[in-house]
């Protein structure tokens, strides 16, 4: 798979939640900051997976978006397990909470796209509707956009511009690839597509 091009799209909003000032940052958001940036990076990253999955102009075989997939959810956990919780960070147990949340609806779809690896394409009916019984991306990206803003008003209640930023800028980026995620009658043939991507 052709990472550059993959992610070529989406530099700038990657850019705008890695490089952010924390001039303004209170010490005790310091460790609720970093989850919320990885959080926004891990689903920049997964969602950019998932689209090119379902582009069937894209040849890459199906066992390689697994293994893509599932390094991607690997690294998030790693990175949430080595998370600093301290007493005097207010927005730690919310932001975990909320990126344990994100990883969960991914590592849900993940977990069917790998059960049909090697399938054969007449499954493909089966396919569209366990994937549906556990992921919706419109469930999934809006539930994100409400936790996300519930944190974001306890941040500026104590006026804290630093994380309030980054949450903001988040949610952009969640809705953005929201609108790309609407209901499809071409996903039965895009996924038929992939399963032949051997």
């Amino acid at each position: 798979m052709n990472k550059i091009a993959m992610y070529a799209k989406n530099i700038t909003l990657a850019t705008t939640l890695i490089v952010l000032t924390t001039a303004n940052s209170y010490i005790h958001a310091k460790n609720s900051t970093t989850v919320i940036k990885n959080l926004g990076n891990f689903i920049i990253k997964i969602e950019d997976i998932l689209t090119q999955f379902f582009n069937d102009k894209d040849k890459t075989p199906y066992s390689e978006f697994v293994l893509h997939l599932g390094k991607t959810i690997s690294d998030f956990e790693h990175k949430l397990e080595h998370v600093t919780r301290t007493p005097d960070d207010s927005y730690i147990t919310d932001a975990c909470e909320i990126a344990q949340y994100g990883r969960q609806q991914f590592n849900a779809a993940y977990g069917i796209i790998k059960q049909y690896k090697g399938k054969p394409a007449d499954q493909v009916v089966k396919f569209v509707q366990d994937l549906q019984k556990v992921f919706s991306p419109d469930t999934a990206f809006t539930t994100l956009v409400k936790k996300l803003t519930a944190l974001q008003k306890k941040a500026e209640e104590t006026q804290d511009e630093n994380l309030t930023h980054i949450i903001q800028q988040l949610i952009h980026v969640i809705e953005k690839k929201k609108d790309k995620w609407t209901p499809s009658l071409s996903m039965l043939s895009k996924l038929r597509f992939r399963m032949n991507c051997k």
